[in-house]
């Protein structure tokens, strides 16, 4: 394989053609290796990306446009702040300390100021000064007040007279915003739950343990409402914004801001077409996920979410799943049949259940014309809800049985059992799941993946 000059010649005799089997073979590398290295070096010819690293998501805005207080219809509210702008249809204002009580003034707002300023307008802007001299997160937040509440919110507050009552909108940070959604949808999740009579040194490592874990699922959650928010940006756009703070999009109480204090990188889950996920999660799958063609039957993605048994290796169902320790895991509840009647605006005579992934998917029952109908499970329990209570059928995996003049639920879990399971995926942050593990676990065919602001 060397010629006269003493170089290596890799040319084969008979083609005159350079061959990668003579220079393996000239340094005696091993079969295994061989194979791998030409494989490898096939790829890069090819040009195939299995080896390369993707390149970030571009996240696709860095703030959100949040319908906030719509569910108290107020017509009298105030705002406080520091170091804050006031614009209005007369002009712009700047306080140092701000009092501001506005009030619904027929289409119009009357606007009062401590100071003495007073006057009427269409609408109201109040945003922090940029730049103002104190900086805590406090002082960078709006304090509004209402009746006997009161909440904070980071950004800039709009309103204006709309149908008699207040239209509000919260213009916030999107990583403000997730950081308060995910723990305000988290709630009891968070609490540390350690017992009583453990021993002290017991109790400072399951500390540690638990604040660990509650990282772990906070990364996750965060995750999923991250992709929910950009998946919905415009679901109230003919309102005027993007979401809305009730469960309807994302639970969202205001707060002071704090994602831009954790550095961690960001991640999105994508879907089989590249885009956000539109990512389902719920408090408690009972031991049983589905796929969103249960409760939606033309619902995208499919194949993104996890379908079946909630439980790792071994894992029973009803004894062992991950969401057991859930207040969830089963339920009962009793309904008359004039409650049914009334709600629905006809008896429900030969009630049946139609399920598929194990979960109630539509309803069949015979009319007061004693014709058969049917009825899919979202608008039941959408209807059941508003009128009851989202406590009393607490999700679409039960059964049914009817006794005198009521029927009788029995069931597992709290909501529809799609994406992330909340009770779950924190059992599984206390046994040492990565966020990565636990959102791969409930969305196994959507794709992780760092995003970053452009």
């Amino acid at each position: 394989m060397k010629g006269a000059s003493g170089k290596l010649n890799m040319k084969d005799r008979k083609t005159g053609k350079s061959t990668l089997k003579q220079f393996y073979h000239h340094f005696k590398i091993p079969g295994s290796v061989l194979i791998v290295l030409t494989f490898y070096a096939g790829l890069q010819v090819t040009g195939c990306s299995f080896f390369k690293k993707k390149e970030p998501y571009i996240f696709p805005f860095s703030s959100a446009r949040i319908g906030v207080l719509s569910k108290y219809h107020l017509k009298d509210f105030e705002v406080e702040g520091k170091n804050v702008r006031l614009m209005a249809d007369n002009g712009e204002y700047v306080f140092k300390e701000m009092n501001l009580r506005l009030k619904i003034a027929g289409d119009g707002i009357s606007v009062f100021e401590k100071a003495g300023l007073s006057f009427i307008t269409k609408s109201v802007v109040v945003v922090p000064v940029p730049g103002a001299a104190e900086k805590t997160n406090a002082t960078r937040a709006l304090l509004v007040r209402w009746a006997e509440h009161k909440r904070l919110y980071a950004g800039k507050l709009e309103a204006r007279a709309r149908n008699g009552e207040f239209l509000i909108v919260n213009t916030v940070d999107v990583e403000d915003y997730i950081y308060q959604s995910a723990r305000q949808e988290s709630g009891d999740l968070l609490k540390n739950n350690l017992s009583p009579d453990t021993l002290d040194t017991k109790v400072a490592k399951e500390i540690k343990e638990v604040k660990k874990a509650k990282e772990e699922f906070l990364r996750a959650t965060e995750t999923v409402i991250r992709s929910y928010l950009f998946y919905h940006r415009d679901r109230h756009k003919d309102e005027g914004y993007d979401l809305c703070d009730l469960t309807h999009c994302l639970v969202y109480g205001g707060g002071i801001p704090g994602g831009q204090n954790n550095n961690e990188n960001k991640y999105v889950l994508l879907g089989q077409n590249g885009n956000p996920l539109n990512a389902y999660f719920h408090s408690t799958c009972g031991g049983n996920l589905s796929s969103p063609g249960v409760y939606w039957p033309v619902a995208e993605n499919q194949g993104a979410f996890r379908n079946g048994f909630d439980g790792g290796p071994g894992a029973v169902f009803n004894k062992s799943q991950y969401c057991q320790k859930s207040p969830h895991s089963d339920w009962q509840a009793r309904v008359e049949e004039h409650t049914l009647a009334k709600i629905f605006g006809e008896r429900f005579n030969n009630l049946g259940l139609v399920y598929k992934d194990n979960r109630v998917s539509s309803l069949t029952y015979l009319g007061d014309a004693r014709e058969k109908k049917q009825m899919g499970i979202a608008l039941f329990l959408s209807k059941i809800g508003r009128e009851l209570g989202w406590s009393v059928i607490k999700s679409n995996d039960f059964s049914v049985t009817h006794n005198g003049n009521a029927w009788f639920f029995q069931g597992r879990g709290l909501g529809h059992g799609i994406g992330l399971c909340q009770w779950g995926a924190m059992e599984q942050a206390r046994q040492g799941k990565t966020f990565k593990e636990i959102l791969g676990f409930y969305y196994p065919g959507a794709e992780i993946r760092q995003g970053v602001y452009p």
